[in-house]
């Protein structure tokens, strides 16, 4: 095999595993600022509108939660078209909305799981580059054959094996990590609408 050839071989064997760690590293940052920003801003969020139905203020109650932005506010905006029907309905509408946010929270994690499979695996595949060249190279030697010359080879082998058990591991960190703030936001919303539900029954009396 040929200087050129080997070069290409090593960019080959490592750039499924730098394409693994860049796609995993946007997915991971995407998801925490999303997450992070329901976090942060359910509870200060619901303290107004809090206010704002007390004084039955419908209209600034929308444009706050419109204002926010968040995946919270959604749940605040369907909450509120559903005033004035039964508390079954309105409770029905809340969740439907509490779910489609909860979709929209875990939508990505899945994707970061993958890269945490496929990451090693691609370092597998690099192992068994790194393993062809060796023999490659020993088959077209002619006589005894020094160890400088199988280092390039077994150089692939070991380094594509342990960035690809990096890259895996840290994506395994993060999407446990990001279901964990997931599953907080989740309880936050849950929290959120069952608050939801009472204020606008409660109004409707």
């Amino acid at each position: 095999m040929s200087w050129d050839a080997e070069m290409g071989v090593r960019i080959l064997s490592f750039a499924p595993i730098l394409a693994c760690n860049a796609i995993g590293f946007a997915l991971a940052l995407a998801k925490w600022v999303q997450v992070r920003r329901v976090i942060r801003s359910a509870g200060p969020l619901m303290r107004q509108v809090r206010t704002l139905i007390g004084a039955r203020e419908y209209g600034r109650v929308l444009a706050v939660a419109r204002a926010d932005g968040s995946a919270a506010s959604v749940v605040i905006e369907q909450a509120l078209a559903a005033k004035g029907r039964s508390r079954p309905r309105v409770a029905a509408q809340i969740e439907q909305a509490g779910q489609e946010v909860v979709r929209v929270l875990d939508y990505g994690l899945g994707g970061i799981a993958l890269i945490a499979t496929l990451s090693p695996l691609f370092g597998l595949l690099g192992t068994v580059v790194g393993i062809v060249i060796v023999f490659n190279r020993l088959a077209s030697a002619e006589g005894l054959v020094s160890p400088g010359q199988l280092a390039g080879g077994i150089g692939i082998a070991l380094y594509t094996t342990i960035a690809g058990i990096i890259v895996g591991i840290l994506a395994m960190v993060s999407h446990r990590w990001l279901s964990a703030l997931c599953d907080q936001a989740t309880a936050q919303l849950e929290t959120m609408g069952h608050e939801l539900l009472e204020l606008i029954s409660e109004d409707d009396t």
